[in-house]
């Protein structure tokens, strides 16, 4: 990767110069240089001197046979990559497996994502949840760690007890409680029950009856949304193994008793608050205690990074499942928390309200009937998880260059046709010619971008942010539609190299969709 051998023969520099071990930040940069850095002046604090002589003292002793040259600027280190550095770089992106890497080395790391209740349908908020935690899994396995995908089922507690409510009231021919759940589906499940003869049975098999029927929905929903969990864990078993009496147990010096209920003294812990109630008055646990439990259970089934996916109304969770791990003698920094943001559909121009336990709420396989698996996982990665999204539905249905997912599918379309059609002229795409007769602008831009995708892929595993691929994909598909129309490709006196180039690309949209979870169709 052409960016981290920048970096490194900088590292090398700076600790023969002044004995500092220091990582730089390295920039991709148009206006100067490829590469730039701001570290002369990250080490001005350290050793107390001008940034500009150190950048110019740097820059003075960089030497690579793939930098063309270096310069300081105002403090700035610019490096310029020759064009043999880049051709270089161009020749590994042929490669099947061009961009995996071994960051991981093989560490153990859990993703949690989606976890929805079993109360209904699979929705579209865990629709951008499993396209966000489904493609972390993928790239995190592509960076060399052995990552797991885990889905855990609230098969326990108020909703639980509200789901059996909810299926009652129908059997008996009545509406759900109020704050219970009204949607069709409930009424399909209540059907089922009475077809049976089982109507007799009690709240509790209504709610089992149910959580088994609505589990089965949603594993056949995420199978057809391409996303596979290696692990399926039910809060009930964790239950059964007496795990959330052992944290209990475990916690006990750290418990106090107040007004008939028990507190957790989390604020010992790096918790903001002092205390947190883990068992009620009524001597039912609160969700705390299980979800340590379940925590606990995860570092103990071997894994050395925990990654848990939730909505925004899970944030409070955070800090006091951190100090219950910290309390149980695990590092709290372990589990790594990301918020997922709420999802507005957009048709019309117009907001689609929803709200589960009213009924009236858009599943995740109405989602897939309208616009499709692809556009679906590719719309979700297409803003921060940080930041709520607004999916538009008619741009996602929309078969033009508008849509950004079909524009770049048409791309890695247009050059599979391209090398078809080479092979139909008898031309070998595999012979490469020679690479250093690729020299034009559009050529050269391309090349660039290509290249790129090494490092797309570990900025996205280290900012668990796979945001970046989409975005990186549509940028290398404007670049090769450029490239297409200002070069004649089979029957110009560069088709040998020019089809390369093509490989190249193709080669790194084929597996940036891949790796997202979207199809590289052949034809469009």
């Amino acid at each position: 990767m052409i960016r981290e051998r920048v970096r490194k023969r900088i590292e090398e520099v700076i600790k023969d110069l002044y004995g500092v071990e220091i990582s730089p930040d390295i920039n991709r940069s148009e206006k100067y240089g490829d590469f730039a850095t701001n570290v002369a002046f990250v080490l001005a604090k350290t050793l107390k001197r001008n940034p500009k002589e150190i950048a110019e003292e740097i820059a003075g002793k960089l030497d690579e046979p793939a930098f063309e040259r270096v310069e300081a600027l105002n403090g700035f280190i610019n490096v310029y990559i020759s064009h043999e550095g880049w051709i270089k770089e161009l020749e590994s992106a042929l490669e099947e497996n061009y961009g995996k890497a071994e960051l991981g080395k093989g560490e153990r790391v859990l993703i949690e994502f989606v976890s929805a209740n079993p109360t209904g349908p699979l929705n579209v908020a865990n629709a951008r949840a499993a396209a966000f935690g489904d493609a972390l899994v993928r790239l995190f396995r592509f960076c060399g760690y052995r990552a797991d995908a885990e889905f855990y089922v609230n098969d326990c507690g108020r909703q639980f007890e509200l789901l059996g409510e909810s299926i009652e009231a129908r059997l008996k021919g009545e509406e759900p409680p109020e704050d219970g759940y009204k949607g069709d589906y409930i009424v399909e499940i209540a059907e089922e029950i009475k077809k049976e003869g089982r109507e007799k049975e009690g709240r509790e098999f209504f709610s089992r009856y149910a959580v088994e029927r609505i589990v089965e929905w949603q594993r056949k929903a995420l199978e057809r949304y391409r996303v596979h969990f290696d692990n399926w864990v039910f809060e009930s078993e964790i239950r059964k193994k007496g795990k959330v009496e052992e944290v209990l147990e475990k916690l006990k010096d750290n418990i106090v008793e107040e007004e008939g209920a028990k507190w957790f003294l989390s604020g010992k812990f790096g918790d903001r608050r002092e205390k947190r109630v883990v068992v009620k008055k009524d001597g039912s646990y609160t969700y705390l205690l299980p979800d340590i439990a379940y925590h606990l259970n995860k570092f103990e089934r071997g894994y050395e990074l925990l990654i848990d996916l939730l909505g925004p109304d899970h944030i409070d969770q955070v800090p006091s499942i951190r100090a219950g791990l910290a309390a149980l003698g695990y590092p709290p920094e372990k589990l790594e928390v990301i918020i997922i943001q709420w999802v507005n559909l957009i048709q019309d121009g117009q907001k689609i309200k929803m709200a589960k336990r009213k009924g009236k709420f858009v599943d995740m396989e109405w989602l897939l009937d309208e616009v499709g698996v692809d556009a679906a996982r590719f719309f979700f990665l297409m803003r921060k998880a940080s930041s709520p999204l607004d999916f538009d539905l008619d741009l996602a249905k929309e078969e033009s260059q508008r849509n950004p997912v079909y524009y770049v599918q048409y791309a890695h379309a247009r050059i599979h046709n391209v090398i078809e059609f080479a092979k139909s002229k008898g031309i070998d795409p595999e012979d490469k010619g020679d690479l250093s007769n690729l020299k034009e602008k559009e050529e050269m831009e391309l090349i660039k971008k290509i290249v790129e995708f090494p490092e797309i892929i570990q900025d996205a595993v280290r900012e668990r942010d796979p945001t970046r691929i989409p975005f990186y994909l549509m940028d290398l598909a404007s670049f090769y539609h450029s490239f297409y129309q200002h070069h004649r490709i089979v029957g110009s006196p560069y088709e040998k190299e020019r089809l390369a180039l093509c490989r190249g690309t193709i080669n790194v949209l084929k597996k940036g969709l891949e790796l997202i979870g979207v199809s590289a169709p052949l034809r469009m």
